[in-house]
């Protein structure tokens, strides 16, 4: 995870991709932030990922292709690898979830 701080940091030199917006938070293509969804950089999320209302995605995140996160989960400090799943009401801190992985309510 600490490459992954780093590269939301700035100090690798390495591109980020997806469209960049306020506060440090870069977006892939597809993706869907609901309005009252919050987004605290630094935070990058892949291509075609879904955030629903409520859900708190914090600092140092960073989430991969085509993740669905429910209705008011939290996530910070994390790693999610393609296809992960976090469930409404889910907390994730600190920790890497890998391809597929479903973290339920």
């Amino acid at each position: 995870r600490q490459a992954q701080y780093e590269m939301l940091a700035g100090k690798t030199g390495l591109p980020i991709s997806g469209a960049v917006q306020p506060g440090n938070v870069y977006v892939g293509a597809g993706s869907e932030i609901a309005p009252d969804a919050r987004i605290v950089g630094p935070v990058a999320i892949g291509q075609n990922c879904r955030i629903k209302a409520g859900a708190v995605i914090g600092p140092d995140t960073v989430l991969g292709d085509n993740l669905l996160v429910e209705e008011d989960a939290h996530i910070e400090k994390a790693i999610l690898w393609d296809g992960a799943y976090v469930g409404r009401g889910a907390q994730i801190s600190g920790c890497t979830v890998c391809n597929g992985v479903m973290v339920k309510d």
